[in-house]
């Protein structure tokens, strides 16, 4: 009989958490530097595939870009950690465009402004911030290697 009161007792627990979640609002600080292509964001629970592998992201949104200006909204999203990358995918192909080099052709960011340099890509840990069941707004800077 303990253990079963323990067990709902947690089952309802856990529930309870599954159900606080918020909307995060994902905003660039300055305009785009163009309204060509898409404007595209993924967040991840974890660090696997963070930040280029976009498919193995726990969220994706793409937004329509107008007047160099874009928004991405996640409803619902669970309390937890988590980290976003965005980019503004100029060619609309749903990658990140590189040069030779492997310097980013198209504009990029990350949560927490997070940037490990213009090759090596910002970490999981630099850009995990905290989903409350709050209503959260980032505002995060878009970078361009190119002019």
């Amino acid at each position: 009989m303990i253990a079963r009161v323990g067990i709902a007792g947690l089952v309802a627990l856990l529930c309870g958490q599954a159900a606080l979640a918020g909307t995060i609002t994902v905003v660039p600080s300055t305009e785009l530097r163009n309204s060509e292509g898409t404007f595209r964001c993924a967040l991840f629970k974890n660090k696997e595939g963070y930040p280029t592998q976009h498919l193995k992201a726990t969220y994706r949104v793409t937004a329509p870009i107008t007047q160099a200006r874009s928004v991405c909204v996640f409803k619902d999203v669970p309390a937890g950690t988590y980290a976003l990358t965005v980019l503004h995918d100029e060619n609309d192909n749903e990658t990140m465009d590189n040069h030779q080099t492997g310097m980013p052709l198209e504009g990029f960011g990350s949560s927490n402004d997070a940037d490990a340099g213009l090759v090596t890509p910002p970490t999981y840990a630099d850009a995990a911030f905290t989903v409350t069941e709050a209503d959260q707004k980032l505002s995060l800077l878009i970078r361009y290697a190119q002019p």
